[in-house]
């Protein structure tokens, strides 16, 4: 059991050297990502090839009922449903190792802070800095449009 525990302790400290690597390496691309980000009306992630959260745009925020605070420096997967995490964090692993990255898409379930479920088509796409933007898509007209409807598109940043 130590050793499992160890083992466990071990894989996190090496992601999270990876991850602050990571941060370090596109530190100075990181504002014009986030500025591009919060311009798509869609729901956004910016997060490293381990899966760590480095910047999502609101209306990311207003689709899983999270604060920028909640999100940020976490894994992305912990929003998937539970049925789900393992099927999509396996397809998200090989297309991680994937040489002829062409785009990440899985449908899958999120769950929302306040317990609600969403239905979205998950669609990612590796950045020349190894970074991996990703949208999250609700797949039910309904929801695209009330998420759609709660973005402020009046006071965009320019790039």
């Amino acid at each position: 059991m130590a050793t499992e525990s160890r083992s466990i302790a071990v894989q996190f400290a090496e992601r999270f050297a990876q991850y602050r690597d990571h941060i370090d390496s596109i530190s100075s691309q990181l504002e014009q990502y986030k500025r591009i980000i919060d311009l798509c009306p869609l729901p956004t992630m910016f997060h490293n090839q381990a899966g760590f959260c480095i910047y999502v745009n609101p209306i990311y925020l207003k689709l899983v009922d999270a604060g920028l605070e909640d999100v940020q420096h976490d894994f992305w997967f912990d929003f998937i449903h539970y049925q789900e995490r393992i099927r999509v964090i396996n397809k998200w692993n090989a297309f991680v190792v994937e040489a002829d990255k062409v785009m990440l898409e899985v449908e899958c379930r999120f769950v929302r802070r306040d317990g609600r479920i969403v239905d979205v088509l998950l669609k990612a796409q590796e950045m020349p800095s190894k970074s991996i933007v990703a949208f999250a898509v609700p797949t039910k007209f309904e929801s695209l449009t009330e998420w759609l409807r709660g973005a402020d598109l009046t006071n965009l940043p320019d790039i």
